[in-house]
């Protein structure tokens, strides 16, 4: 809070970076500092990039950030609204464009306007910019202008992971500039750790295996607080043996076997192998519930229930099982009804194709399986999947629209009939098709499965796509998209040029490597 106090730019510099590994409590700093700023009554911004949700859009961070201080300060409101007025596409224009126009030059424009007048510096606040598509690119671009002076009188703290991007362009920083969590005394940590466990767990504040447990946090928030739902779940009542029960088990050391792999597994990691094998202990139903595991962490956006369970080929009560056994590290919103994780390491973990090997004692059996998602070959069965259900359900006029030279917004009713026509998994998989066959395993031969289903996609379905896509109001999406299918057909290891004519046609003649 010293940074955000003091106005003394040579005493603070413009921008702050709080860096550290994943799970040390930068989101949890951001939002203490948030709350400090709030309860202080100083002006701030905040935007909190995450990859499952839509703040993970490297587009709607500048104009986010551009709508709050529109609200903090009415002389950059009147500034930046005639630029939105002469050009309302501006919002979806490139980073550098946005930076330019909408923040640099309306905020020097209201400088100008407020000169003389005492306005405390306003606070932007910007978490997790490593889930940001391209947030080492709008670090870069905020950068640029600062330095040619564009940006004076506003102060940024960016927090992110220790990405060797991010330190390359922050390496300039002075040190009063730069917070390195990992490098924050662990006795200080831990103190801090064995606070919140007393805070979060009072009926086992004065449980001396409380303090063993904030011992084994290592310094790592997450582990505390992923231990803290595991121990006390939200959704059940426990009573204070059980609970004493779980907390003994997750520091009993003859749980975990040693893993050869152990130079990439991280502390975390150990919790979340217990979590994974009480959940998944069952071989019976183990394949089905990693399955549906594997389609949450692969997902391209948030999705519900019901879509989980028909990506996973399964039904819906054993998606909310496996969610509700997962209570540590997944959770179902009540705002909206859709199954996010608590924290990025967890997928992580599961995505890591080498962490996730459970190796544990259980029950006095030895438990043994791999809980690894191998992504490329999951992003196949999910694009595989996006066809198979395109091609059943798309079809020509999905809506019944009575004439073609009838404007959409027109036609009484459209919106009922579009809700009754696309479910949210054909809203899903023709959104996200694309993205899944992106990060697919690239075909082998002419008679590779997903080359096959791409063909026959736009041979026979892709206009009907385009109209459903314009139906659910994702038209713009349409030709990104089909850069993604384009990104993968050049890694296909197939000479097929009639094939690629295809695609060549599509984008308009322009040339594609052979």
């Amino acid at each position: 809070m010293a940074w955000v106090n003091e106005n003394d730019l040579s005493k603070a510099p413009p921008v702050y970076w709080l860096t550290g590994l994943a799970g040390l409590g930068k989101t949890t700093i951001a939002y203490s500092i948030c709350e400090r700023l709030d309860n202080d009554q100083r002006p701030f911004a905040s935007y909190f990039c995450s990859l499952q949700l839509d703040s993970g859009d490297p587009k709607r961070l500048v104009p986010t950030l551009c709508r709050e201080l529109a609200r903090l300060y009415k002389s950059y409101a009147a500034s930046v609204l005639p630029i939105l007025e002469t050009n309302p596409k501006i919002a979806d224009a490139g980073l550098s464009i946005q930076i330019n126009q909408l923040l640099a030059k309306p905020w020097q424009a209201s400088v100008v306007q407020r000169k003389g007048s005492d306005i405390p510096t306003p606070i932007i606040v910007v978490d997790a910019l490593d889930e940001c598509d391209r947030g080492i690119d709008f670090l870069a671009e905020l950068l640029r202008v600062i330095r040619a002076s564009q940006l004076v009188g506003i102060k940024f703290l960016v927090t992110s992971r220790s990405d060797p991007k991010f330190f390359d362009i922050c390496k300039s920083f002075p040190l009063n500039a730069v917070c390195k969590l990992h490098e924050v005394d662990i006795a200080d940590v831990q103190n801090d750790i064995k606070k919140y466990l007393q805070e979060a767990l009072p009926e086992l504040k004065d449980d001396p295996e409380l303090l063993l447990l904030s011992q084994r946090a290592g310094g790592l928030f997450i582990y505390a607080a992923t231990a803290v739902k595991f121990i006390s779940p939200s959704h059940t009542s426990h009573s204070v043996s059980e609970m004493r029960f779980h907390l003994r088990g997750m520091l009993n050391p003859g749980l975990l076997t040693s893993h050869a792999e152990s130079d990439e597994r991280l502390l975390v990691d150990e919790l979340y192998e217990r979590i994974l094998g009480v959940a998944f202990q069952s071989d019976q139903v183990r394949d089905t519930r990693l399955r549906i595991l594997h389609t949450i962490v692969c997902a391209q956006s948030k999705t519900g229930i019901s879509v989980l369970a028909d990506l996973a080929d399964t039904d819906e009560d054993t998606v909310e099982r496996v969610v509700e056994s997962l209570h540590a590290v997944l959770f179902v919103s009540p705002k909206d009804g859709y199954v996010y994780w608590y924290h990025a390491s967890f997928p992580d973990f599961v995505l890591s194709g080498t962490r996730a090997k459970i190796s544990l004692s259980l029950d006095g059996r030895l438990l043994k399986f791999d809980a690894s998602c191998h992504k490329h070959a999951h992003h196949s069965v999910l694009a595989q999947l996006s066809f198979s259900i395109m091609h059943k359900l798309l079809h020509f006029n999905m809506c019944n629209l009575p004439s073609s030279y009838t404007f959409d917004s027109d036609v009484p009713g459209l919106k009922a009939s579009i809700d009754s026509t696309f479910s949210p998994t054909l809203k899903y998989v023709s959104s996200h098709w694309a993205e899944h066959l992106a990060r697919a395993v690239p075909a082998e031969n002419d008679n590779d499965v997903l080359l096959c289903s791409l063909k026959d996609f736009l041979d026979n379905d892709l206009l009907f796509w385009i109209e459903a896509m314009n139906l659910i109001d994702a038209k713009t999406k349409c030709f990104p998209l089909l850069r993604n299918a384009e990104s993968w057909l050049k890694r296909v290891r197939v000479p097929t040029i009639t094939f690629k004519m295809i695609f060549k046609k599509l984008f308009l003649g322009r040339e594609m490597p052979a």
